[in-house]
């Protein structure tokens, strides 16, 4: 699973823990991945990860393009989005939506892809910061939260800047909703 390949780059580069969420509301703790659980889009709102039983978006439920629009609203400049291998389109309005607000943007090489269609979808919809293959994802996302979202930041802000949103979702086969 990549997600999981990510995390764990993640953790090696990084002081970051994984976690699932667990409730419906969850506080969103500073220097943690979150993934959602299957069927339950995640979305942010008021320092908080909420789950979502809504309509399924591009075919799918969880779907990228709620959480980073969620996260583009909650977090504008401080916000990341990352798109990955994926079929479908599934992300591209919502990184626009996180590219919108002033947040940092990165999309996986096509070429690096299992199934580009996602990444290309995104690079059709943004200009992102940073446009990486597979091996950098998580050395580029590092250097966002060091780097370019610190920048106008109090140090007492850069604590509470969520560490990261990270959301993949591959919808195999046809174009159809999913049972």
């Amino acid at each position: 699973m990549l997600s999981g390949v990510v995390v764990d780059a993640l953790q090696a580069d990084s002081c970051l823990s994984q976690t699932g969420v667990s409730g419906r509301r969850q506080p969103i703790s500073a220097s943690t991945v979150y993934v959602a659980p299957p069927d339950r889009h995640m979305l942010m709102r008021d320092g908080l990860i909420i789950l979502s039983t809504g309509p399924k978006e591009n075919f799918a439920r969880p779907a990228a393009d709620p959480l980073f629009r969620s996260a583009a609203v909650e977090y504008g400049p401080r916000a990341i989005g990352v798109i990955l291998t994926g079929r479908l389109d599934d992300g591209a309005a919502g990184l626009k939506a996180v590219g919108a607000c002033g947040g940092f943007t990165i999309v996986q090489e096509p070429s690096s892809c299992v199934a580009p269609e996602m990444p290309k979808a995104a690079l059709q919809a943004v200009s992102p910061n940073r446009v990486v293959p597979t091996e950098d994802i998580a050395a580029s996302i590092v250097g966002a939260l060091r780097d370019d979202l610190g920048k106008g930041v109090s140090m007492d802000e850069r604590g509470r800047i969520p560490s990261l949103a990270w959301t993949r979702r591959a919808v195999h086969g046809a174009r159809r909703p999913m049972e």
